[in-house]
């Protein structure tokens, strides 16, 4: 199939935005609209899962699909799969999402016949206008992202040509992507707001300008420590990280005394040793010679495991989030 330059141009746009796409219906919406222009598709809808809800944009389409889809939504099984309580409809997406991320003529994944009958046919695509479909799908840990492209007749040649499928192969690679990267960060935003939940240490999630400058946070004192979240980058440029506030001390000490069984005077020495004390300010401190107190912190290291006293520090934060 030969693309003129003005399609080529259209394709990488279109490319470059999927690759930064984000969770926004309006600009999903657009996009969607953009792709459809490009494949002369009459209508088009997108479908994607937002905190476990299915979310429609359409485009030249009747509001029956999206009204459709709500009603007939019966949740998530262990698979990760989207349920429905039209039979028709269900297995349609089972099998989809089975195949896996392409592009997909209506025809592979049922006949015509049996799609005509449907109720999903008849009180939802129909009405909308979308009477034939050729749509693109990214498989995601939960659900899929969907663009659906709808065409009227049997001989509409956006649908019989084989054109719609050559154009959305070139933009799948970048709509996988740009949909698995959103993924991606959902889920690592899952697993940290868990670990924030469950762990005994304070801490927030602050933006960083792209200068390097702290915009989050309340500048009371200065974190105990900072870790980046690349994973979970702003969209309007810099990067996101996690502060650790300040920590009672006395509960780092007690963590590393539970997990390797220290004594009391050693608990002790290691809070003093936390707080960055030499070993003759330590033996000051507890009222004990100098040599007394290094044998305490010789003591501390090896029942931690650790040689130098900074690794104990990074040692006792991590039992107290894991714990």
């Amino acid at each position: 199939m030969d693309l003129s330059s003005r399609e080529l141009r259209q394709i990488t746009r279109l490319q470059e935005a999927l690759l930064n796409i984000r969770l926004d219906r309006g600009r999903i919406g657009d996009l969607l609209a953009k792709v459809a222009t490009l494949v002369q598709a009459k209508a088009a809808m997108g479908a994607w899962l937002d905190g476990g809800v299915p979310i429609i944009v359409t485009h030249r389409a009747g509001p029956e699909i999206e009204a459709y889809f709500a009603r007939v939504f019966d949740g998530v099984d262990v698979e990760g799969n989207l349920r429905a309580t039209d039979p028709d409809l269900d297995r349609i997406n089972l099998s989809r999402r089975r195949l896996g991320s392409g592009v997909y003529h209506e025809n592979v994944l049922a006949e015509r016949e049996s799609v005509t009958r449907a109720a999903y046919f008849q009180e939802a695509f129909a009405p909308a206008g979308m009477h034939h479909v050729i749509g693109m799908t990214t498989r995601l840990a939960v659900g899929e992202s969907l663009f659906a492209f709808g065409f009227e007749g049997d001989d509409d040649p956006g649908f019989v040509s084989g054109r719609t499928e050559t154009l959305l192969r070139l933009l799948l690679p970048a709509f996988s992507f740009g949909f698995s990267a959103i993924d991606r960060a959902h889920r690592h935003q899952e697993r940290l707001d868990k670990a924030i939940a469950e762990a005994r240490v304070s801490a927030t999630v602050n933006k960083l300008a792209i200068n390097g400058s702290n915009n989050g946070g309340d500048g009371a004192g200065k974190p105990l420590i900072q870790l980046p979240l690349p994973e979970l980058s702003g969209e309007e440029g810099g990067q996101l990280q996690i502060s650790l506030g300040a920590l009672e001390l006395e509960d780092l000490a007690a963590a590393l005394a539970q997990r390797f069984a220290l004594s009391p005077r050693q608990r002790e020495t290691a809070e003093l040793m936390l707080r960055g004390l030499t070993s003759r300010e330590i033996a000051r401190q507890l009222g004990v010679r100098m040599n007394t107190a290094r044998r305490h912190c010789e003591a501390v290291l090896h029942k931690a495991g650790v040689g130098r006293r900074d690794q104990l520090a990074l040692l006792s934060l991590s039992e107290l989030v894991e714990h």
